[in-house]
């Protein structure tokens, strides 16, 4: 099958396919050399804490949290923190003050570049 005809979520799995690959093959190895499901199952983990350092998940919520004083302090008031992340992706912003309720359809009045 041709790459371009795979939909993106299959590339996007990827990483995590290769890591439980990872994971079998070791569990594999293990057991052929005769450990315990025990002794497999602390190896997994310890794979897990090598690939996802402990401070991650730490460091990520702490930059959420200033982001959202930066730009609560300019005026921008966020309504969910996921929405910080999103926004940087964001290429072009449409806004629809008034009219959504009383007009079909929608209608472009201007572009203010940023």
């Amino acid at each position: 099958m041709p790459a371009a005809s795979l939909s993106p979520s299959i590339w996007a799995a990827q990483p995590q396919v290769a890591c439980m690959g990872i994971f079998i093959w070791a569990a594999v190895v293990l057991t052929r050399l005769g450990s315990d499901p025990t002794r497999i199952a602390v190896r997994f983990f310890d794979m897990i804490t090598v690939a996802v350092p402990p401070a991650l998940p730490a460091c990520l919520t702490i930059a959420t949290v200033f982001s959202i004083g930066r730009l609560r302090r300019v005026g921008i008031y966020v309504t969910g923190p996921h929405t910080i992340t999103l926004a940087g992706q964001l290429d072009v912003v449409c806004f629809d003050k008034t009219g959504t309720l009383t007009v079909q359809g929608l209608e472009l009045q201007s572009i203010v570049p940023v």
